[in-house]
Protein backbone atom coordinates (compact mmCIF):
# COMPACT_ATOMS: atom_id res chain seq x y z
CA UNK A 1 0.00 0.00 0.00
CA UNK A 2 1.20 3.48 -0.87
CA UNK A 3 -0.25 5.94 1.62
CA UNK A 4 -0.53 9.53 0.42
CA UNK A 5 -1.50 12.72 2.18
CA UNK A 6 -2.72 14.99 -0.60
CA UNK A 7 -2.47 18.55 0.69
CA UNK A 8 -3.61 21.93 -0.57
CA UNK A 9 -1.35 24.63 0.85
CA UNK A 10 -2.15 28.35 1.24
CA UNK A 11 -5.62 28.00 2.76
CA UNK A 12 -6.64 31.54 3.66
CA UNK A 13 -4.60 33.10 0.85
CA UNK A 14 -7.56 34.67 -0.99
CA UNK A 15 -11.33 34.00 -1.27
CA UNK A 16 -11.27 31.91 -4.45
CA UNK A 17 -8.55 29.69 -3.07
CA UNK A 18 -10.51 29.22 0.15
CA UNK A 19 -13.68 28.18 -1.65
CA UNK A 20 -11.80 25.79 -3.93
CA UNK A 21 -10.01 24.08 -1.04
CA UNK A 22 -13.22 23.61 0.97
CA UNK A 23 -14.86 22.08 -2.10
CA UNK A 24 -11.90 19.76 -2.70
CA UNK A 25 -12.01 18.58 0.91
CA UNK A 26 -15.75 17.98 0.75
CA UNK A 27 -15.31 15.86 -2.38
CA UNK A 28 -12.35 13.87 -1.04
CA UNK A 29 -10.09 15.20 -3.82
CA UNK A 30 -7.57 16.25 -1.15
CA UNK A 31 -7.12 14.96 2.39
CA UNK A 32 -5.55 17.96 4.15
CA UNK A 33 -4.92 21.67 3.94
CA UNK A 34 -2.55 24.12 5.63
CA UNK A 35 -3.65 27.56 6.75
CA UNK A 36 -1.64 30.73 6.15
CA UNK A 37 -2.46 32.40 9.46
CA UNK A 38 -0.89 35.76 8.53
CA UNK A 39 -3.19 36.22 5.52
CA UNK A 40 -6.10 38.66 5.91
CA UNK A 41 -8.49 35.96 4.63
CA UNK A 42 -7.38 33.22 7.03
CA UNK A 43 -10.09 33.75 9.65
CA UNK A 44 -12.87 33.57 7.06
CA UNK A 45 -11.23 30.43 5.66
CA UNK A 46 -11.35 28.65 9.01
CA UNK A 47 -14.99 29.61 9.37
CA UNK A 48 -15.76 27.96 6.02
CA UNK A 49 -13.87 24.85 7.10
CA UNK A 50 -16.60 24.15 9.65
CA UNK A 51 -18.52 22.67 6.70
CA UNK A 52 -15.91 19.88 6.52
CA UNK A 53 -16.00 18.04 9.87
CA UNK A 54 -12.77 16.28 10.68
CA UNK A 55 -10.70 18.12 8.06
CA UNK A 56 -6.96 17.64 8.58
CA UNK A 57 -5.50 21.10 9.14
CA UNK A 58 -1.88 22.17 9.32
CA UNK A 59 -0.16 25.47 10.14
CA UNK A 60 1.54 26.90 7.04
CA UNK A 61 4.13 28.95 8.91
CA UNK A 62 5.23 32.07 7.06
CA UNK A 63 8.06 34.57 7.39
CA UNK A 64 7.48 36.25 4.01
CA UNK A 65 5.11 38.67 2.31
CA UNK A 66 3.48 38.05 -1.04
CA UNK A 67 5.09 39.74 -4.02
CA UNK A 68 2.08 42.07 -4.34
CA UNK A 69 0.77 42.15 -0.76
CA UNK A 70 2.45 43.02 2.51
CA UNK A 71 1.95 40.50 5.30
CA UNK A 72 2.72 41.13 8.96
CA UNK A 73 3.81 38.98 11.90
CA UNK A 74 1.32 37.98 14.58
CA UNK A 75 3.89 38.31 17.38
CA UNK A 76 4.94 41.68 18.81
CA UNK A 77 8.51 42.94 18.85
CA UNK A 78 9.97 40.50 16.32
CA UNK A 79 11.99 43.18 14.57
CA UNK A 80 14.50 40.77 13.01
CA UNK A 81 11.67 39.26 10.96
CA UNK A 82 10.43 42.48 9.35
CA UNK A 83 11.44 45.39 7.19
CA UNK A 84 11.15 49.09 8.04
CA UNK A 85 7.38 49.14 7.47
CA UNK A 86 6.88 46.27 9.93
CA UNK A 87 6.03 43.73 7.22
CA UNK A 88 7.77 40.52 6.26
CA UNK A 89 10.21 40.67 3.34
CA UNK A 90 9.11 39.26 -0.01
CA UNK A 91 12.52 37.57 -0.32
CA UNK A 92 12.83 34.19 1.51
CA UNK A 93 16.63 34.47 1.52
CA UNK A 94 16.54 37.87 3.19
CA UNK A 95 13.94 36.62 5.67
CA UNK A 96 16.10 33.66 6.71
CA UNK A 97 19.35 35.59 6.90
CA UNK A 98 18.01 38.40 9.08
CA UNK A 99 15.85 36.33 11.44
CA UNK A 100 16.97 35.40 14.94
CA UNK A 101 16.00 32.07 16.46
CA UNK A 102 14.28 33.77 19.40
CA UNK A 103 12.03 35.80 17.11
CA UNK A 104 11.27 32.78 14.93
CA UNK A 105 10.10 30.90 18.04
CA UNK A 106 7.90 33.84 19.07
CA UNK A 107 6.28 33.95 15.65
CA UNK A 108 5.93 30.17 15.44
CA UNK A 109 4.06 30.17 18.72
CA UNK A 110 1.93 33.13 17.68
CA UNK A 111 0.80 31.52 14.43
CA UNK A 112 0.05 28.17 16.08
CA UNK A 113 -1.79 29.84 18.96
CA UNK A 114 -3.81 31.91 16.47
CA UNK A 115 -5.21 28.69 14.99
CA UNK A 116 -5.83 27.14 18.41
CA UNK A 117 -7.64 30.27 19.60
CA UNK A 118 -10.17 29.85 16.80
CA UNK A 119 -11.17 26.41 18.01
CA UNK A 120 -9.06 24.32 15.66
CA UNK A 121 -6.49 21.72 16.67
CA UNK A 122 -3.86 21.59 13.92
CA UNK A 123 -2.24 18.25 13.20
CA UNK A 124 1.06 19.38 11.74
CA UNK A 125 3.43 22.20 10.87
CA UNK A 126 5.14 23.11 7.61
CA UNK A 127 6.94 26.07 6.13
CA UNK A 128 5.63 28.52 3.52
CA UNK A 129 8.48 29.27 1.05
CA UNK A 130 10.66 26.82 2.99
CA UNK A 131 12.03 29.45 5.38
CA UNK A 132 12.27 27.03 8.32
CA UNK A 133 14.50 24.63 6.42
CA UNK A 134 17.54 26.82 5.86
CA UNK A 135 17.36 26.67 2.07
CA UNK A 136 18.66 30.25 1.86
CA UNK A 137 20.33 30.77 5.22
CA UNK A 138 20.32 29.42 8.75
CA UNK A 139 17.86 26.56 9.38
CA UNK A 140 15.24 26.82 12.11
CA UNK A 141 14.33 23.14 12.13
CA UNK A 142 15.30 22.72 15.79
CA UNK A 143 12.96 25.54 16.78
CA UNK A 144 10.19 24.09 14.61
CA UNK A 145 10.57 20.66 16.20
CA UNK A 146 10.38 22.16 19.67
CA UNK A 147 7.08 23.83 18.72
CA UNK A 148 5.85 20.51 17.32
CA UNK A 149 6.59 18.80 20.63
CA UNK A 150 4.87 21.55 22.62
CA UNK A 151 1.69 21.30 20.55
CA UNK A 152 1.71 17.63 19.50
CA UNK A 153 2.25 18.40 15.81
CA UNK A 154 3.72 16.36 12.98
CA UNK A 155 6.29 18.11 10.76
CA UNK A 156 6.69 18.27 6.99
CA UNK A 157 10.26 17.01 6.79
CA UNK A 158 10.71 13.98 4.54
CA UNK A 159 12.67 11.00 5.76
CA UNK A 160 14.17 10.76 2.27
CA UNK A 161 14.97 13.69 -0.05
CA UNK A 162 14.85 11.57 -3.20
CA UNK A 163 11.36 12.53 -4.36
CA UNK A 164 11.85 16.25 -3.68
CA UNK A 165 15.54 16.81 -4.44
CA UNK A 166 16.51 13.82 -6.58
CA UNK A 167 19.08 11.08 -6.24
CA UNK A 168 22.07 13.41 -6.05
CA UNK A 169 21.73 15.38 -2.81
CA UNK A 170 24.49 17.93 -2.08
CA UNK A 171 26.61 16.69 0.84
CA UNK A 172 25.93 19.71 3.04
CA UNK A 173 22.18 19.35 2.56
CA UNK A 174 22.35 15.59 3.14
CA UNK A 175 24.19 16.11 6.42
CA UNK A 176 21.78 18.81 7.63
CA UNK A 177 18.82 16.65 6.64
CA UNK A 178 20.13 13.56 8.43
CA UNK A 179 20.63 15.56 11.63
CA UNK A 180 17.09 16.97 11.39
CA UNK A 181 15.50 13.54 10.88
CA UNK A 182 17.48 12.14 13.82
CA UNK A 183 16.34 15.04 16.00
CA UNK A 184 12.70 14.50 15.01
CA UNK A 185 12.94 10.81 15.84
CA UNK A 186 14.53 11.57 19.20
CA UNK A 187 11.67 13.96 20.01
CA UNK A 188 8.97 11.65 18.68
CA UNK A 189 7.80 14.03 15.92
CA UNK A 190 6.17 12.14 13.04
CA UNK A 191 7.56 12.72 9.53
CA UNK A 192 6.36 11.70 6.04
CA UNK A 193 8.43 9.14 4.14
CA UNK A 194 8.73 11.45 1.11
CA UNK A 195 7.31 14.78 -0.03
CA UNK A 196 6.70 15.91 -3.57
CA UNK A 197 5.29 18.82 -5.56
CA UNK A 198 5.63 20.39 -8.97
CA UNK A 199 9.02 22.10 -9.07
CA UNK A 200 9.31 23.01 -12.73
CA UNK A 201 10.45 26.68 -12.86
CA UNK A 202 8.08 27.27 -15.77
CA UNK A 203 5.17 25.08 -16.84
CA UNK A 204 4.24 25.46 -20.48
CA UNK A 205 0.97 23.55 -20.52
CA UNK A 206 -1.52 21.71 -18.37
CA UNK A 207 -0.37 18.42 -19.87
CA UNK A 208 3.22 19.17 -18.80
CA UNK A 209 2.11 19.89 -15.24
CA UNK A 210 -0.04 16.76 -15.10
CA UNK A 211 2.86 14.66 -16.34
CA UNK A 212 5.10 16.00 -13.56
CA UNK A 213 2.58 14.91 -10.92
CA UNK A 214 1.94 11.53 -12.54
CA UNK A 215 5.70 10.96 -12.48
CA UNK A 216 5.63 11.47 -8.71
CA UNK A 217 3.10 8.66 -8.35
CA UNK A 218 5.53 6.31 -10.09
CA UNK A 219 8.15 7.08 -7.44
CA UNK A 220 6.13 6.89 -4.22
CA UNK A 221 7.59 4.33 -1.82
CA UNK A 222 5.67 1.18 -0.95
CA UNK A 223 4.42 0.47 2.58
CA UNK A 224 4.89 4.06 3.72
CA UNK A 225 2.96 7.34 3.90
CA UNK A 226 4.22 10.24 1.81
CA UNK A 227 2.82 13.67 0.94
CA UNK A 228 2.18 15.56 -2.27
CA UNK A 229 1.31 19.21 -1.78
CA UNK A 230 -0.17 21.61 -4.30
CA UNK A 231 -1.44 25.20 -4.38
CA UNK A 232 -4.80 25.00 -6.20
CA UNK A 233 -6.78 28.15 -7.01
CA UNK A 234 -9.47 29.14 -9.50
CA UNK A 235 -8.95 31.68 -12.26
CA UNK A 236 -10.16 34.98 -10.76
CA UNK A 237 -9.11 38.65 -10.88
CA UNK A 238 -8.04 38.34 -7.25
CA UNK A 239 -5.65 35.52 -8.13
CA UNK A 240 -4.07 37.50 -10.96
CA UNK A 241 -3.76 40.56 -8.74
CA UNK A 242 -1.77 38.58 -6.17
CA UNK A 243 0.10 36.27 -8.53
CA UNK A 244 0.45 37.26 -12.20
CA UNK A 245 2.06 33.85 -12.78
CA UNK A 246 -0.79 32.01 -11.10
CA UNK A 247 -1.58 29.75 -14.06
CA UNK A 248 0.14 26.86 -12.31
CA UNK A 249 -2.30 27.21 -9.40
CA UNK A 250 -5.23 27.10 -11.82
CA UNK A 251 -3.85 23.98 -13.49
CA UNK A 252 -3.26 22.32 -10.11
CA UNK A 253 -6.92 22.82 -9.29
CA UNK A 254 -7.80 21.26 -12.65
CA UNK A 255 -5.49 18.33 -11.93
CA UNK A 256 -7.22 17.46 -8.68
CA UNK A 257 -10.54 17.19 -10.57
CA UNK A 258 -9.03 15.34 -13.54
CA UNK A 259 -10.36 11.76 -14.08
CA UNK A 260 -6.94 10.76 -15.44
CA UNK A 261 -5.28 11.78 -12.17
CA UNK A 262 -7.87 9.92 -10.11
CA UNK A 263 -7.55 6.83 -12.27
CA UNK A 264 -3.77 6.85 -11.90
CA UNK A 265 -4.02 7.10 -8.12
CA UNK A 266 -6.02 3.87 -8.19
CA UNK A 267 -3.74 2.19 -10.71
CA UNK A 268 -0.68 2.91 -8.54
CA UNK A 269 -2.36 1.47 -5.45
CA UNK A 270 -2.41 4.83 -3.69
CA UNK A 271 -4.57 5.17 -0.59
CA UNK A 272 -5.40 8.78 0.27
CA UNK A 273 -5.08 9.42 4.01
CA UNK A 274 -5.22 12.59 6.15
CA UNK A 275 -2.07 12.00 8.23
CA UNK A 276 1.35 10.41 7.85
Amino acid sequence: MRGLVLTADDFGWEPGTNAAIVSLLQDGAITATTVLAVSPFAEVALGALEDVPGAALGVHFSLTSDTRRRLYPLADGVHSLVEEDGAFSTDPARAEQSATAAHVVQELEAQIEWVLARGWTPSRLDSHSGTLYGLHGAPFVAEALESCVRHGLDFRLPRSLELYVGEHVPPALASMHAEAVAAADLLGVALPAQIGSNQLPRVGSYEELRRSYLDLLDRLPEDAVSEIFLHPAPETPALRALDPNGQKRVWELELLRDPVWRRELTRHGVELVPHW
